[in-house]
């Protein structure tokens, strides 16, 4: 969304600058949503790997008995 698409709606300035605003903040909300996704993504990533390298070291251990 931008300005231009919003004045070629019809809408004055002070209706533009308050859809902005608005728009402004929920982006912002959304953003820092994906943020914490991201990190929620790499810490299960991480602990699937250290998960797939412990079974690895059991089936070792298990063939060697």
């Amino acid at each position: 969304m931008n300005r231009e698409f919003l004045k070629g709606l019809g809408l004055e300035d002070e209706q533009i600058e308050n859809i902005m605003k608005e728009h402004g903040q929920t982006l912002q909300s959304v953003q820092a949503e994906v943020e914490t996704l991201k990190n929620d993504k790499t810490t299960l990533q991480e602990q699937l790997n250290e998960r797939d390298n412990d079974l690895k070291s059991f089936k070792a251990i298990k063939r060697k008995h």
